[in-house]
């Protein structure tokens, strides 16, 4: 997931929906990339993988991805829509996947939700 950059001349040719349709992508993809972080599964900033996982942190982000789905429904374009169900997709096994890990090494109570 990388975000889509308008550069100066596509900005200036670009009608509002295209800018508001790119930003809500760029918005999608942060937080996803946010979550994977948190996860443990993508590396930040830094560079690093995170040594100690944060899922409730990255539980949150995944559901305010749901919400923004559930809120948005039937006004999104096909391109956005799909990246918001792929997205939402692979971040819940993702996280399904880390706790997993995580009970397995005795590390962290389940988180409901």
């Amino acid at each position: 997931m990388t975000p889509s950059k308008l550069n100066e001349k596509e900005l200036n040719q670009a009608d509002r929906k295209k800018i508001m349709s790119a930003l809500f992508q760029d918005f999608v993809i942060q937080h996803g990339q946010t979550a994977l972080v948190m996860l443990g599964r993508m590396p930040g900033t830094d560079g690093q993988l995170m040594t100690d996982p944060d899922p409730e942190a990255a539980k949150t982000l995944i559901d305010q991805l749901e919400m923004l789905r559930d809120k948005t429904r039937g006004n999104l374009i096909p391109e956005e829509r799909d990246l918001l169900d792929r997205s939402i997709a692979v971040l819940q096994k993702d996280f399904a996947k880390t706790m997993e890990s995580m009970a397995e090494a005795g590390s962290q109570e389940p988180i409901k939700g």
